[in-house]
């Protein structure tokens, strides 16, 4: 049967910018879903949207060539239809996210998990409609191939620089209808297109932005919001936030003093994705009112160091500044993460907190902490982080990549050469009712052993409250250049018993109840036996492995895998998010097996032949590996990077970006490749591949930090020529393979597809249970390990190949 479709001479060059505004749409729909799920679920597992992205191109794919046309040149009548397909799913994913929410409450369980499922299946579809238009295009022209894959990858990386101001000016609820209105309009580049399709096209994308028109009217997709019981002031979204201000009267501080008893001003409160919140307190320039900040547990800082000179790290809602202010502080040095917060308090809510950010002696940047410590070159006599939004965060199980490098032992080393010869750094955070927080402590005292310190307990005091209804205990660490006086710890004291706090350490003469734990992780001598006595994870974190709110040992992890309701009771903190986490692995799983590895089974067990298994098994590791390996150096990379740009926006865009591109540089490189050097390019293209990644390996933690201060020129450069380098030959080996397959004379296109979107989707599965259990570094090195056994397993085709030759 011949297809109307191909009436019309193929045009490469439609055909290329069609493949290029799919893959784009299909890129700027995935870092959306990224910033959807983490204001609808209130959880930051970016994995999760990999492993749904992957898997539905890769059933896509794999759809695609088990139901291949007759004629080997003849699209199927459904392709120029497909994305319009994918602009709907678009739109239908936006308003199944946004009206049914997740609940994940324990008790909610079977609903949990059930939602789990429709969510994954549900957001798949428009990357299934994607693969299999993708698929179908290659297959109709292999001729081709090497220009059209090329175009696939560029459009990739451009939809990830275009994820930047798309959700700067449109948001996460706004932004799918224009990812529905690209795809739709990709329709009309159809080569050969017929009136039909060019209708269905204008009315799909006129519906789209008729429908976006109308959900801007009468916001028919609201984003969620953390309280709907109180009137939003203020929201606005960027590429890797959702601020919102609300009033918020039921606030009462962080840990205020029992010994306070007098009014509280008015205030609002501002949330990221629902979550970590600050608070904007109403100031006209009388401290009068403001008298109640001297009793909560942030005044512990500027009671005990008595600073002139401040660097408040998080400075928020410009909280900690009217402490530091109120306690006559004439310097103050503020970084703020989100520009959108410094934007909110220099603009529309400039008057209510009476310009907080523009008061004498006042700078804010808008920077990384890490990276501004990194740069900056004047000293302090405090560095303050005010870790107060813990209860929260951990509460929602959030493994934020914004706070992941602020509170490890590079980092505090970090803040240490920020101090002056006096200067002492505050951490204030939440410890709710577990201790797994006093990591931090040991975090510190490795930084000041690193730094020369023999004996880091003489210069560490730990300040704790006492327990709070629903939020629990709050803790002060202090950690002094010089070794604590008698005046610092003497301010200490006095500050705590006016307080009605408790100085744990150094020990008091009625030691405190977190006392000999404190001392266990402060003593070197002690450290390793406290370390493994504690059944939570109290090791130190390093950038390699950073994750401040995941505090399970390996061991309990594997123990926890297959019993999420088990362990004892101190890990009930960490069992909602932990066993959210888990399903999330399950679904992935099933739907993988289900839906991919079944069906080839079932239906394509004709494409290996009898008599070649052990050929085509071959090329069916090479694929897996190449799926999960390159997962496996991608979010790798994305880890290391976000130290040095120090920016989650420009870390996403720029690496995945120019990845991407130099990906494709290499795909079209390799179409140059004769068929009968196909076998050793490939494996030398392998070997290349895994002996630049094990050079990156042991230049970016040395690399990475030392440019944290350099202009944003500069590291753009590095990424650049890092991705150069170990991109190019990445891009090279999958196109080879295909190619090497077929000269081969093996018919298992169903088969390839098949294995490599497995190894995609567990890649990305694998990548965050590796990295949270076994660091960072583990992850890159397991990556560089599948490379090597894909030139292992090209060279072990040589013996077969010569029998094909």
């Amino acid at each position: 049967m011949t297809d109307p479709m191909q009436k019309k001479p193929f045009s490469l060059r439609l055909a290329f910018a069609q493949v290029f505004l799919v893959s784009l749409s299909l890129m700027l729909f995935e870092i959306n879903l990224i910033r959807l799920f983490s204001v609808v679920m209130f959880y930051h597992l970016a994995f999760f949207v990999l492993a749904i992205a992957l898997f539905g191109i890769g059933l896509g794919g794999l759809y695609a060539h088990m139901r291949r046309p007759g004629e080997e040149d003849a699209l199927p009548r459904l392709t120029p239809y497909l994305p319009l397909f994918l602009g709907i799913g678009v739109i239908g994913v936006l308003f199944l996210l946004v009206h049914l929410p997740l609940q994940s409450s324990l008790n909610m369980y079977p609903f949990q998990i059930r939602w789990i499922f429709l969510v994954f299946l549900g957001t798949m579809l428009p990357f299934f409609f994607g693969g299999v238009f993708l698929s179908r295009v290659f297959a109709a022209r292999p001729q081709f191939a090497g220009a059209l894959y090329f175009g696939d990858l560029l459009g990739a990386g451009m939809g990830c620089f275009l994820a930047i101001p798309a959700l700067e000016w449109l948001g996460g609820t706004y932004t799918p209808f224009l990812v529905g209105m690209l795809a739709a309009a990709s329709s009309f580049l159809a080569p050969g297109s017929v009136r039909l399709s060019r209708l269905a096209s204008l009315g799909v994308l006129a519906g789209i932005a008729i429908l976006g028109l109308a959900s801007y009217r009468w916001n028919l997709a609201p984003a969620p919001i953390p309280d709907p019981d109180h009137q939003v002031e203020f929201s606005k979204w960027n590429f890797f936030s959702n601020i919102v201000i609300q009033p918020y009267p039921e606030w009462k501080g962080w840990r205020l003093s029992a010994n306070y008893d007098g009014p509280i001003p008015p205030h609002l409160r501002l949330t990221q994705d629902g979550r970590a919140p600050a608070f904007l307190e109403r100031f006209d320039g009388d401290f009068g009112p403001l008298a109640y900040l001297r009793y909560d547990i942030t005044s512990l800082p500027f009671r005990v160091v008595q600073p002139r000179k401040v660097l408040i790290i998080g400075a928020g809602g410009g909280r900690d500044i009217l402490t530091a202010k109120l306690y006559g502080v004439s310097e103050i040095q503020g970084v703020e993460l989100n520009p959108i917060t410094a934007a909110a308090m220099r603009g529309p809510f400039r008057e209510y907190t009476g310009n907080i950010y523009g008061l004498d002696g006042v700078n804010v940047a808008v920077e990384n902490g890490r990276t501004f410590a990194r740069r900056d070159k004047d000293t302090y006599d405090l560095v303050f982080l005010s870790l107060a939004d813990t209860q929260a965060a951990s509460a929602q199980g959030a493994y934020v990549l914004s706070e992941n490098h602020l509170y490890t032992v590079e980092a505090f080393e970090a803040y240490w050469d920020r101090l002056d010869a006096d200067g002492v750094c505050c951490v204030v955070s939440s410890t709710g009712w577990s201790d797994f927080l006093l990591r931090m402590a040991t975090s510190a005292a490795v930084a000041l052993e690193r730094k020369g310190i023999s004996d880091p307990a003489n210069h560490i005091i730990v300040m704790m409250t006492p327990d709070y209804p629903y939020i629990g205990k709050g803790m002060c660490i202090a950690v002094s250049k010089k070794a604590i006086d008698p005046a610092l710890i003497g301010r200490a004291r006095q500050s705590c018993e006016e307080l009605g706090f408790s100085v744990v350490w150094p020990a008091q003469d009625t030691p405190h109840e977190w006392t000999d734990r404190v001392r266990g992780l402060l003593q070197d001598s002690m450290r390793r036996e406290t370390l493994k006595s504690a059944y939570e994870d109290l090791s130190p974190l390093w950038d390699d492995r950073p994750y401040l709110f995941y505090a399970l040992k390996p061991a309990a992890f594997v123990k926890l895998l297959f019993n999420p309701s088990g362990g004892p009771a101190e890990m009930r903190w960490h069992v909602r998010s932990f066993q959210l986490l888990v399903d999330f692995f399950l679904v992935a799983f099933v739907c993988v097996f289900a839906l991919m590895l079944a069906p080839l089974i079932g239906f394509r067990r004709s494409e290996i032949a009898a008599g070649r298994r052990a050929h085509q098994g071959f090329f069916l590791g090479i694929f897996f590996l190449l799926g999960i390996s390159f997962m496996l150096i991608e979010v790798s990379l994305l880890q290391s990077i976000f130290l040095m740009m120090g920016n989650p926006t420009l870390t996403f865009a720029v690496t995945l970006g120019v990845m991407l591109v130099f990906t494709g540089i290499g795909s079209m490189l390799s179409g140059r490749v004769g068929t009968g050097s196909l076998r050793p390019f490939l494996m030398r293209a392998a070997i290349a591949a895994a002996g630049l990644q094990m050079a990156a390996a042991c230049a970016l933690p040395v690399l990475a930090p030392a440019l944290q201060g350099a202009s944003l020129p500069v590291k753009f450069g590095f990424v650049l020529a890092l991705m150069a380098l170990l991109a190019t030959p990445m891009g090279m080996l999958f196109p080879s393979a295909l190619r090497l397959a077929a000269a081969s004379g093996f018919d298992m296109t169903c088969w390839v597809w098949g294995m490599n979107g497995v190894g995609s989707v567990l890649g990305s599965v694998c990548a965050t249970i590796i990295a949270m259990n076994l660091g960072i570094r583990a992850v890159f090195l397991v990556g560089i390990a599948g490379y090597a056994l894909i030139a292992l397993l090209t060279f072990g085709l040589r013996r077969y190949q010569t029998a094909v030759d």
